[in-house]
């Protein structure tokens, strides 16, 4: 397992630079007025940092649904207490910065659910702090409101990890990459990441039209993926990032984050409209 944690030095630090966390942002409500859907807000708090990076938001079982918080107790209670009849649960990352969302919106974009935060000081971006805070959210949705086959099971995407480095650090809040089809697409993402031009063995891939790259931010803890799958649901895909799991436990005060960039064949990826709920 890998933790993203500060030092109690630097940990003393952020809780200066970051605010105290104070605020109570574990309420329970409606969606913000920015929702598309009529939804409830079971629990909103300090989330766990995610060992697979910034994940879609996604169907839960109750029963595990309370692991994405640092205070597990009360958002189970949260959970325990709240109407799920004819209701689906659903989770994610609602936010990454120096402070924690108050609230969150909830959309629903080309198929996909997505989380928008509100309520977030207005400090944010204005102030630099020592590691970021993490604002998970979980709520009710009822279940006939969702996308068709929104939750079903994912398929794997066969493909070939061609790329996996470290990059320039982007805020989740950023659209992701999405799919890179030819060589201006190709060298345009790689820019993006601040990684070095393309070569003709990694242009090659995308030149004769038969595959098409599926390109992602991945780590945002303390080390990358060892490898990443794609998995395919309805028009979205998804990355699916492993760890060694026999690796020592690190404690680092700094977030690795990196791109990935996967050959997957183009007839696999026909129909696809968004990679991580952000559009392909």
């Amino acid at each position: 397992m890998r933790r993203l944690l500060a030092p109690l030095a630097l940990a003393a630090l952020a809780l200066v630079a970051c605010g105290d966390g104070s605020d109570d942002t574990t309420t329970t409500g409606r969606s913000g007025p920015g929702g598309g859907l009529a939804t409830e807000v079971v629990h909103i708090g300090e989330g766990v940092p995610p060992l697979d990076g910034p994940p879609a938001v996604q169907v839960l079982d109750p029963a595990e649904a309370a692991a994405l918080f640092v205070d597990a107790d009360a958002a189970a209670e949260a959970v325990a207490a709240a109407d799920l009849d004819g209701r689906t649960l659903l989770g994610g990352l609602v936010h990454e910065g120096c402070f924690t969302a108050g609230g969150v919106s909830v959309d629903v974009v080309d198929d996909a659910v997505v989380f928008t935060a509100e309520d977030v000081s207005p400090a944010e971006g204005d102030v630099d702090c020592v590691r970021a805070v993490v604002t998970s959210a979980l709520v009710a949705v009822p279940t006939d409101a969702l996308p068709d086959g929104y939750g079903e099971s994912a398929g794997e995407v066969p493909g070939e990890v061609v790329l996996l480095e470290p990059s320039r650090h982007e805020s989740s809040d950023a659209t992701g990459p999405g799919l890179v089809r030819d060589r201006v697409d190709l060298e345009a993402v790689l820019g993006r990441y601040g990684l070095d031009e393309p070569d003709e063995a990694l242009l090659s891939r995308v030149e004769t039209g038969d595959e098409v790259l599926v390109a992602g931010r991945v780590g945002g803890a303390c080390e990358l993926p060892i490898d990443v799958t794609v998995r395919r649901t309805g028009a979205d895909l998804e990355l699916v990032e492993e760890y060694d799991p026999d690796a020592p436990e690190v404690v680092c005060d700094e977030a690795v984050q990196g791109l990935v960039l996967i050959a997957v064949a183009a007839t696999d990826v026909e129909g696809v409209e968004t990679v991580g709920g952000d559009p392909a």
